[in-house]
């Protein structure tokens, strides 16, 4: 029996949602025309290119790095995936990496 000044703990949330892939994807940094983006060359699920909010130009873009980011894949990519791991979401840290020179 708990009293009133007894903390609980409240019950953990469904499984289908603890079970996340998170993968780290190396992205460069883009200016936009209002903001900057991280662009994700190859996603460590599906290998197509996606892109990243990382805010506005007068902003710091390296706040949006460093921390998990949901993959973009496309329908087509997530029902593959599906197949091997149906209850997992994809998920991504954007690892920053200087642009390639190609000289």
């Amino acid at each position: 029996m708990h009293t009133a000044t007894e903390h609980v703990t409240p019950p953990p949330p469904p499984a289908a949602s603890l079970n996340r892939l998170v993968r780290v994807a190396r992205a460069t940094l883009e200016r936009g025309r209002f903001s900057w983006f991280w662009v994700v060359e190859t996603c460590p699920f599906c290998g197509d290119t996606h892109d990243h909010y990382a805010g506005p130009i007068d902003g710091n873009p390296y706040a949006y790095a460093g921390h998990a980011v949901a993959a973009r894949c496309s329908r087509t990519d997530r029902r593959r995936i599906a197949l091997h791991t149906p209850t997992a979401s994809l998920w991504y840290v954007i690892e920053p990496v200087a642009p390639s020179r190609d000289n």
